[in-house]
């Protein structure tokens, strides 16, 4: 229908305008209405009615961006929730097929655009002015189509649009401040029990024991070779799920103290970034921001991230990079993971008097080491303990974000 629809503007003097504004109107209102109820959901984890939401995936970008006259193809996805079944899964092609709707309608002239305003005015029924769901589909048109501004943002409820929302518009820190108040309402509404047991925190995901199904870094947006960067636009669909809001939360983090990090207040904020980019590892893009963050510490010729190192960081190939750090580039980077009496090399923190306290220091870090290797032995869920971090620092995470 849309596409005979579309053929019609195509070929306007064939059709009087009324005509296509009343198929317009009808086509446009059904796939509306569909999308909206099709948003609904009843989920098995907290009882009663849920919604999915429309958010903007990020991904980080290249410090080298590619010139391209090519606009990025636009992807959207839904959520895997298995609360949100296959035909709920649908609201994807309704939803695009109102915004391309709503394109035509609104790109095809003053004329068509105020017949069809008139026709939707005119069903008293709709109460087009303060119908939610119109009201709703017009926000997520300006997000989807890169027509958002500022008077948006006090239109938006849930946090999880507004932090996409703020990410969009490069307000890091108003972004992630609404991460974290997402973040803040999942301890509300579930209690703040972390439990890094593998077995504790339920997921509604299907397959949630395996972190590819919410990872926004899989492979289907990034090419296999890190050099392209070939990066799509992308929009998700996401539940109420815990984990999946986990996730989200800390892709909007992550982008925004990767955009950051050349102008970081201190190396908590690198390792802050450190820490979240684990849920995204192992992928491409997570390579090219551990590159970066790799590249930051080297130019500081310092890593102090104690006591958290410690408490938040185990993902092994992390452990091996900063082993190996400690290992080939004592004399120029000093690490300070484990406090200031396990230091990495002479140039730490404590300094050395003698050959064989240095030794000793290395070996200290070394075990250091191997203690914390030994925590990744499948029994900590890493979602949790993320949850666990973002709860307890919150503050600092909005400190890494001032404005220099």
């Amino acid at each position: 229908m849309y596409h005979s629809l579309s053929l019609a503007f195509q070929h306007k003097s064939h059709y009087s305008t009324n005509e296509l504004a009343y198929v317009s109107v009808v086509l446009f209102l059904r796939c509306l209405v569909t999308a909206d109820q099709l948003a609904s959901y009843s989920s098995s984890n907290f009882g009663g009615p849920s919604k999915l939401t429309l958010v903007e995936v990020f991904y980080p970008q290249p410090r080298c961006q590619p010139s391209s006259d090519l606009p990025a193809p636009i992807v959207t996805t839904v959520s895997q929730n298995y609360s949100v079944s296959s035909v709920q899964a649908s609201i994807n092609s309704y939803f695009i097929t109102a915004v391309k709707l709503w394109q035509i309608i609104t790109f095809n002239g003053n004329r068509i655009e105020r017949e069809v305003r008139t026709i939707l005015l005119s069903m008293k029924s709709l109460h087009l002015e303060t119908w939610p769901a119109f009201q709703k589909f017009l926000i997520d048109f300006r997000i989807y189509t890169g027509q958002y501004n500022s008077s948006d943002i006090p239109l938006i409820e849930n946090p999880l649009k507004l932090a996409s929302l703020l990410c969009s518009m490069s307000n890091f820190k108003g972004a992630a401040a609404a991460a974290l108040n997402a973040i803040e309402t999942i301890g509300q509404r579930e209690g703040t029990n972390f439990g890094e047991n593998s077995e504790n925190g339920k997921s509604g995901l299907a397959g949630s024991a395996d972190r590819e199904d919410l990872s926004f870094f899989n492979y289907q947006m990034h090419g296999k070779d890190k050099r392209d960067y070939s990066v799509q636009k992308r929009f998700h669909f996401i539940s109420e799920d815990r984990f999946e809001i986990i996730y989200y939360a800390a892709n909007i983090l992550i982008r925004c103290l990767h955009e950051t990090l050349d102008s970081a207040i201190d190396e908590y904020c690198t390792g802050h970034l450190l820490t979240l980019l684990q849920l995204e590892w192992p992928s491409h893009a997570a390579e090219m921001v551990m590159d970066h963050i790799m590249a930051d510490i080297r130019k500081r010729g310092s890593f102090c991230y104690f006591p958290n190192f410690a408490d938040f960081v185990i993902e092994p190939d992390f452990l091996e990079t900063f082993m190996f750090l400690a290992n080939q580039e004592s004399k120029t980077v000093a690490l300070e993971l484990f406090g200031p009496g396990i230091a990495a090399s002479g140039i730490g923190s404590r300094r050395m008097a003698t050959r064989g306290v240095d030794k000793g220091a290395k070996n200290d870090f070394k075990h250091a080491m191997k203690r914390q290797m030994v925590r990744n032995d499948g029994s900590i869920r890493i979602e949790n303990m993320i949850h666990k971090f973002l709860s307890l620092h919150a503050a600092d995470i909005l400190r890494c974000l001032d404005v220099q």
